[in-house]
């Protein structure tokens, strides 16, 4: 399942730019 999100958050980050920085920071909390 994580790697699952991960993969999800990366994609939401990349196609949203907007909430690019907010996707870093899960991606950054959920690689913690």
């Amino acid at each position: 399942m994580k790697p699952v999100l991960r993969s999800t958050s990366a994609h939401l980050a990349f196609s949203s730019r907007p909430i690019a920085a907010d996707g870093t920071l899960k991606l950054r909390f959920l690689r913690f």
